[in-house]
């Protein structure tokens, strides 16, 4: 390869990894993230170096304001770590560069930010109808099509709860096995 080519290279690469940047935010929009949320989190996976907060906001077009929630968030979730260099005393972010422990970091934030809330206004919703049903058939009828309703829901909340929190525990190989699993057709 010659040295001319290579300028060249460098901008592909760089091209790409800001469309994946792009691409993911995007993403992240649909799944009720916020775009410089995600696209914070993009960039530092994909360059997979630690990156100080001047950097990110240089590249991403974000404030520093933007940065330093967004980024403080993405610690609690436990996707990004804070270092500190010690020449300049900057901090220093990371991703997560395992995709399965990612996952389950996402996986782990989403049933508590969706699934868990959802199952604590359906139970107690389900609680106010559990004391017996009223004496007028109408009613009645209704209360038990209520129930049956959110029963059937609190049921499939609680396997996916189950499920996620699984899935949220294994390692590469125990998550392929479960995918693998879960992907086999029954016979009919």
């Amino acid at each position: 390869m010659s040295q001319s080519q290579e300028p060249d290279q460098i901008r592909r690469l760089h091209d790409a990894k800001m469309q994946f940047v792009e691409s993911w935010a995007d993403m992240g929009v649909h799944w009720g993230v916020p775009r410089s949320m995600t696209a914070v989190h993009a960039l530092l996976f994909i360059e997979g170096i630690p990156l100080n907060m001047d950097q990110m906001m240089e590249r991403l077009g974000i404030s520093r304001g933007n940065a330093s929630m967004t980024l403080r968030t993405l610690e609690e979730w436990g996707i990004v770590r804070r270092t500190a260099e010690e020449a300049t005393r900057r901090d220093l972010f990371t991703a997560e560069q395992d995709v399965w422990h990612l996952f389950a970091a996402v996986i782990r934030v989403r049933k508590a930010r969706e699934i868990d809330p959802l199952t604590a206004v359906l139970t107690r919703c389900r609680a106010q109808t559990s004391d017996g049903l009223p004496s007028d058939p109408g009613l009645s009828e209704n209360y038990e099509t209520f129930n049956r309703k959110l029963d059937d829901m609190l049921l499939y909340l609680s396997l996916l709860d189950s499920l996620t929190t699984q899935f949220a525990r294994l390692d590469r190989d125990a998550t392929r096995e479960a995918v693998a699993l879960l992907s086999r057709q029954s016979p009919d």
